[in-house]
């Protein structure tokens, strides 16, 4: 490889990677807040935050009904005999249902103890704010750990082809 080719290989390199990272999601909020002089009157927001952008849904008075676990298989590993089990939780709304986070993982009970902690805030009228946050740090620092290996071996081309 000539150093014009290296240099757009490179530069190519970190347009992908500058825009991969910035999609990928790191965190996942919901909030809710019960208006005390309205019985059973609040309003949520479920956030969705990645890098360098975050979106927000707010979810209407009385809107929010429900909350269960969407359940899923992997068939990643073929030497394996059953495909590994995954899991995200879903709110299920007045008008159709919303995923709490993008993705799915393998931690059933902490996706449990969200759908009992949002049961919990719909059916107890003491109960005046829910909030739940979902980190993806493993993903994130995965995926950042990838990108700094591929600059690597990209910078020790250049080097090589430099010299």
């Amino acid at each position: 490889m000539n150093k014009i080719t290296s240099s757009l290989v490179y530069i190519f390199l970190l347009i992908i990677c500058y825009h991969s990272i910035s999609l990928l999601p790191r965190s996942h909020t919901l909030e809710c807040l019960r208006l005390p002089l309205l019985k059973n009157q609040f309003e949520c927001q479920l956030t969705h935050q990645k890098t360098f952008t975050s979106s927000t849904i707010l979810i209407p008075i009385n809107s929010l009904k429900d909350a269960g676990i969407d359940e899923t298989f992997l068939d990643s590993n073929k030497s394996s005999r059953s495909p590994t089990r995954v899991f995200k939780v879903l709110l299920y709304t007045s008008k159709g249902t919303l995923p709490f986070t993008y993705f799915y993982d393998n931690n059933y009970s902490s996706k449990k103890e969200q759908v009992l902690k949002i049961k919990y805030f719909l059916e107890t009228e003491t109960e005046n704010k829910l909030y739940i946050k979902q980190n993806n740090w493993f993903a994130f620092y995965t995926f950042f750990f990838l990108i700094i290996c591929i600059k690597f071996v990209v910078i020790k081309e250049l080097i090589k082809t430099w010299l």
